[in-house]
């Protein structure tokens, strides 16, 4: 269904979050700005992701910190840390999300989404990367705990 990966920038490169095993692989981050992609598959399609590049460390944090807007409001309106992109999500019906994702001249996604399939994915990869973090971000285990406790909050809304 839909599948949603993050890739930081190692060097020159994005490598899947998910291809780390050792930390000396990661230690020239800089954890303040995680530079790297957040990449939408759908049925397996790269729909979103390759071409924009951001802070994801923040993308990804403003999700846990914020997402409770969209269970009470039904619209979570999210923009990129680092460029004039949004990203919003719509409830349409009670199973049925919208999700757009535009800069001021471009529309790089439109699509609607099973609710209950979009949003575990969607919180499965925020998860993935609270889990990365702690892994190897020493520092910020606390935080990621408690980032990765809002998400699991939130999966229980569902």
């Amino acid at each position: 269904m839909i599948e949603f990966k993050s890739l930081i920038k190692i060097n020159e490169n994005y490598v899947d979050i998910n291809d780390f095993t050792l930390s000396h692989q990661v230690k020239s981050l800089d954890w303040d700005y995680v530079q790297g992609k957040i990449i939408i598959f759908y049925y397996g399609k790269e729909i979103f992701g390759s071409v924009i590049v951001d802070d994801i460390n923040w993308f990804w944090g403003f999700i846990a910190d914020g997402f409770n807007e969209f269970f009470e409001k039904g619209v979570y309106d999210i923009g990129f840390p680092s460029q004039d992109i949004r990203f919003v999500l719509v409830k349409i019906k009670k199973n049925i999300i919208s999700l757009k994702i535009t800069s001021e001249n471009i529309v790089y996604l439109k699509k609607k989404f099973d609710l209950i399939d979009f949003l575990n994915s969607f919180f499965n990869g925020a998860i993935n990367y609270f889990v990365f973090e702690k892994k190897f971000n020493k520092d910020e285990n606390i935080e990621m705990d408690r980032k990765i406790g809002l998400i699991e909050l939130y999966k229980k809304n569902l």
